[in-house]
């Protein structure tokens, strides 16, 4: 365990885990504000890069899981910011989220990356943590407004992985 919140808890991955991830990235329903789902052995590279980070730097991402029945909700994490996003050597850090769709709409993405951020070792060196996601993601920016992060239009961009004229090109930019 990494930490706990009221109802989660905020683990490393285990090898039973891996296909709960690969049945949550591959689902559309999961991943509306991506360009595609994620195949099984994409799926297990994410897994096997996060359990090494979180066990050598204490950041990543990890797994949410519900106390009261051990069910797997989804993931949460922080880590540094991609060197192809046009702020990278602004802000050392965001943060993310993504639930299996059956958890959504229960708190448990704010409660997590709320958390999160008040633990994590990667929040105690970040000058700034920010959250990005295509405008149209009302959802994730509920989560961003409720965990305390502030729109910043100035850090807003072009996806530069998505095509021009995409739905998910234009992305907005959150901070705290």
């Amino acid at each position: 365990m990494i930490f706990e919140t009221g109802r989660l808890i905020i683990r490393n991955y285990r090898d039973e885990d891996r296909p709960i991830f690969a049945a949550i990235v591959g689902n559309p329903k999961a991943r509306p504000y991506h360009r595609s789902v994620a195949s099984r052995a994409e799926s297990d590279e994410f897994i096997d890069r996060q359990i090494e980070t979180l066990g050598n730097v204490g950041y990543g991402f990890a797994v949410v899981e519900r106390k009261s029945d051990g069910a797997v909700v989804g993931e949460v994490g922080m880590r540094p910011v991609p060197d192809y996003l046009p702020f990278s050597d602004d802000v050392r850090f965001d943060i993310g989220w993504m639930l299996d769709p059956r958890y959504t709409g229960m708190g448990y993405a704010s409660e997590a990356a709320k958390a999160w951020l008040g633990h994590s070792a990667a929040d105690r060196q970040a000058n700034e943590v920010i959250a990005y996601t295509a405008a149209l993601n009302a959802p994730s920016v509920m989560v961003m407004k409720r965990i305390g992060m502030t729109y910043d239009p100035s850090k807003d961009f072009d996806h530069p992985k998505a095509p021009k004229g995409h739905r998910l090109r234009p992305q907005i930019v959150y901070v705290i």
